[in-house]
């Protein structure tokens, strides 16, 4: 159980990632300013941005590049030497010898001075090397001419340079390579601001990013909380109807069926038509918390929830039924009524339990899609959740509150498909984590 669990965890990190690349990918690219107008749009989109566009820093931890980007060259060269490292970089392709080469021609012209200070050559000798040596730093081209030299240290070097038109690595030079940057890029002081609540401001609504989307979170956990309590019906539901072979269940299984067709949002009118106009239980356009009084507003959470989950009881009242006619095929059935068992202790005592396994990860993966589905049903019934606030932020340009809206709902989502991987080991450890 354990191995299954770490197992599990351990490949939902990719999933992780992968959000988290997504999210930075728009804040990057989106724009940041809400008041913009349509035709500025794309100026907009460039000049300011969720993450400010002015940083000067990489955008991740590493880079690709080819071998001879300036800034290898910078780093292996002072300013008046950055031809000379260009050219001997083209023809040899390995840096790390092109590193080695202006280290050691820096090295003659210290040892050149060391001569010239212990008189070992001569005023005009050495004007005329130090003059060679100083000119092969606008090399542009090989072979090196530099004429007769004084000193056998200087030639062997020019020598030694010539040889860098031969070098059989010379096409490495146009390889990509992989650039530590370190933690001092873009992304990573965005994580760092995401991971201290640090979402972003919306201009819109006055208040921090991550507030409004816990708040807006909260009215739709309750809304899905009470979907999936409703969902739940389709257990009882399922077992009646697969006792009974009436007329009466034969009807209510097609009308099941028939509601699988027909969208969240249709029957989201059709409660408000009921309710509200001939009823007249509840005033559609004046959304009352829960938390004012459970006996006057249990509707508006109820309600709601009834018309995102009751497309969803006939696919889950059909899998159950299938399901169970699964179990009562094998060989275990019917050992247990050969001993004397009748069909009903069968159905409770061993082939339900085995029939709701695959019920565990479905239940749990309904989360999801009420989350998605809650968008239009909020809308229609004035509900203050996720998908409202949603709505308005891309009504109002409010870029902040969409990317963070985006970012918490994948979060939600890849979490509970791994609840329910990890719900299904524990109420069935029989099947390998393989």
């Amino acid at each position: 159980m354990i191995k299954f669990l770490v197992y599990r965890c351990l490949k939902w990190i990719p999933t992780f990632i992968a959000i988290l690349l997504c999210t930075f990918l728009l804040c990057i690219n989106v724009p940041g300013n809400e008041n913009i107008q349509e035709d500025e749009l794309s100026a907009s989109s460039a000049s300011s941005t969720i993450i400010p566009s002015q940083l000067k820093q990489g955008l991740f931890y590493f880079v690709f590049q080819t071998a001879n980007w300036d800034q290898q060259i910078y780093d292996i060269s002072y300013y008046e030497n950055k031809p000379l490292a260009n050219l001997l970089l083209e023809y040899s392709g390995d840096i790390n010898a092109v590193h080695s080469t202006l280290h050691s021609l820096q090295q003659t012209e210290i040892t050149l001075t060391q001569k010239y200070v212990n008189e070992l050559i001569t005023v005009d000798a050495f004007k005329k090397d130090i003059q060679i040596l100083k000119s092969l730093s606008k090399l542009q081209q090989f072979p090196i001419s530099a004429g007769r030299v004084s000193t056998k240290i200087l030639k062997s070097k020019i020598d030694e340079l010539n040889r860098f038109q031969f070098h059989e690595n010379a096409w490495r030079r146009n390889l990509p390579s992989i650039y530590w940057l370190g933690s001092s890029n873009v992304f990573n002081e965005w994580l760092v601001h995401l991971i201290a609540g640090n979402w972003g401001y919306s201009q819109v609504n006055n208040a921090e990013v991550l507030d409004l989307v816990t708040e807006a979170f909260t009215n739709t956990l309750l809304l899905a909380i009470v979907a999936l309590i409703i969902a739940l019906l389709a257990i009882p539901l399922s077992i009646q109807l697969y006792h009974s072979s009436s007329r009466w269940s034969r009807l209510i299984t097609t009308v099941l069926r028939v509601m699988i067709v027909i969208p969240k949002f249709i029957w989201a009118l059709i409660f408000i038509f009921l309710l509200a106009n001939v009823f007249q239980w509840m005033n559609p356009l004046i959304f009352k918390q829960i938390d004012r009084g459970f006996s006057d507003n249990y509707l508006w959470y109820i309600i709601p929830a009834m018309a995102m989950i009751l497309p969803f009881i006939g696919y889950l009242q059909d899998q159950i039924n299938q399901q169970i006619e699964v179990e009562f095929r094998k060989d275990y059935v019917n050992t247990a009524l050969a001993k004397g068992m009748t069909k009903k202790q069968v159905l409770y005592g061993h082939v339900l339990k085995n029939s709701l396994f695959p019920f565990i990860t479905t239940f749990t993966h309904l989360i999801p899609t009420l989350l998605g589905g809650s968008v239009l049903v909020e809308r229609i019934f004035g509900l203050p959740g996720l998908g409202d606030l949603l709505i308005e932020s891309v009504f109002n340009r409010d870029f902040q509150v969409v990317v963070g809206i985006t970012l918490f709902v994948s979060l939600i989502i890849s979490f509970s498909y791994l609840l329910g991987d990890i719900l299904y080991q524990i109420f069935n450890p029989k099947v390998k984590f393989e």
